[in-house]
């Protein structure tokens, strides 16, 4: 089987393409541990498409919209639009875009990778930074 290769719906991956996505092996980034819970508290929700963009390596088209639930940014939205390179520790994605306390709003993501399993689900996690909105 081949590095980036996709068999039975499971993606390959090489042993330096993984060694990269955890930091040399990291304890602090090993996929499955630390991070959210399955019981952290719901603070909104995401609704978007995620695609494959590369033959050779594992980049994720995103168009994702973040529509937040909770406390003040109830009914608020963030619209992310990027290049995801998964192998990457720290990725950085524009915000297009906003809603209600975030219209207008200087923003933009990072994105880390917290638990990643093809066959089932993966967790990823998004910080979004404001510098400023009205």
């Amino acid at each position: 089987m081949e590095s980036g290769g996709v068999y039975f719906g499971i993606s390959v991956f090489s042993f330096d393409e993984l060694r990269e996505a955890t930091n040399n092996f990291d304890e602090a980034r090993k996929f499955g541990e630390g991070g959210p819970e399955p019981t952290s508290k719901v603070v909104g929700r995401i609704e978007g498409l995620v695609a494959g963009t590369s033959q050779r390596e594992f980049i994720l088209l995103v168009v994702l919209n973040f529509m937040l639930t909770e406390g003040k940014y109830n009914g608020s939205t963030i619209t992310v639009l990027g290049r995801n390179c998964i192998t990457q520790n720290i990725r950085e994605i524009p915000v297009i875009g906003g809603t209600r306390v975030f219209r207008f709003a200087t923003v933009y993501a990072e994105t880390n990778t917290i638990f990643l399993d093809p066959k089932t689900r993966s967790t990823i996690e998004y910080n979004i930074y404001v510098s400023h909105y009205f």
